[in-house]
């Protein structure tokens, strides 16, 4: 089959390496002189077995940075499109996202949530009843439910919710924030 496809791209001399990650092949480094005819070496093939190790890392986070895209996009559908208010948190209490359901449901839109804190849209006298509840979930490193609170309107109503919230755990075993 080689020599068939040699002959088809009208190669002289070429030269295939695979292009190996972590002990898989992802794929094959083929190298082909064309305009010189001259016949490819030794030498030719240990510059190209030096090069595909660097060649397959480039593929791989190439790949990882997809499955990353991939996935913040599936992420973001299911968000956008629930019809339960989604939210994370960073370690400050600090709203990082927020799904269009807030505004739905609680009048505010993304731009007066984001970057606000979580206590900034619940009653003064509750305040210290969730920061216990979020400094549980983030420093015992446990998912809550159900938890009955209030949570403000826009126009100053009071909304009853079950809220929930878990760890956003990152690979190191950290917590990076908080969702629910």
């Amino acid at each position: 089959r080689s020599r068939q496809f040699a002959n088809i791209i009208g190669a002289e001399s070429f030269a295939c390496v695979p292009i190996i990650y972590e002990g898989e092949s992802i794929g094959i480094l083929l190298v082909d002189n064309i305009k010189s005819k001259r016949r490819l070496g030794q030498s030719d093939v240990n510059l190209l077995m030096g090069i595909a190790p660097q060649i397959a890392i480039s593929l791989n986070n190439a790949m990882s940075y997809q499955k990353i895209q991939e996935s913040e996009e599936r992420f973001r559908s299911l968000s956008e499109n629930a019809p339960d208010i989604i939210y994370t948190l960073n370690a400050e209490g600090i709203f990082t996202h927020i799904n269009p359901a807030w505004a739905r449901i609680l009048g505010h839109e993304k731009d007066e949530v984001i970057g606000k804190r979580f206590i900034d849209f619940i009653r003064e006298e509750d305040a210290p009843y969730y920061v216990s509840v979020l400094n549980h979930i983030w420093h015992k490193k446990e998912t809550v439910r159900d938890v009955v609170g209030v949570i403000l309107h826009k126009n100053g109503l009071e909304k009853y919710f079950n809220i929930s919230g878990a760890p956003n755990i990152d690979s190191q075993d950290f917590v990076t924030g908080i969702v629910g």
